[in-house]
């Protein structure tokens, strides 16, 4: 699908559809960016639904710079999906490079808890929390039973 003519290099940027990780897996998996975004940001107009409370459509592309490009074009309301109320759209592009200093970042203490957890994983996680609160985020563990 739209995550391999990505790493293929047939195309620089593609629109895919997210319910389950869709576009997240095969990204992570490919070696490509791939967004999920915010329900409600990007219109679900003429792809074909599955279920209206689990639909997202989002951008996956070969950089990081083209994911901001292509959300920037894709967000917002189109006036025909009904599910779209006014989103906050942002100049995406503008926010690349300015680092993470002063944004929030929340750890779901539940997500370490699972009984097929992986050790690495977590691992891997509380590492890179650490390294954002390093780099000036503000770090908080938050739980959601």
């Amino acid at each position: 699908g739209s995550g391999v003519v990505v790493a293929l290099g047939e195309v620089d940027m593609a629109i895919g559809g997210d319910q389950g990780g869709s576009i997240r897996m095969p990204s992570s998996f490919c070696g490509t960016y791939g967004m999920k975004p915010t329900w409600g940001l990007v219109p679900y107009t003429g792809i074909m639904p599955i279920e209206i409370y689990v639909d997202h459509t989002g951008p996956m592309t070969a950089t990081v710079e083209d994911n901001a490009l292509l959300l920037e074009v894709l967000a917002g309301d189109d006036g025909y999906d009904p599910r779209i109320k006014a989103p906050k759209v942002e100049d995406y592009t503008k926010a690349l490079g300015k680092g993470v200093k002063g944004m929030k970042i929340g750890i779901l203490k539940e997500g370490f808890e699972q009984p097929t957890a992986e050790a690495a994983v977590n691992e891997s996680v509380r590492e890179a929390a650490k390294r954002f609160k390093d780099l000036g985020a503000s770090v908080e563990n938050v739980s959601i039973p």
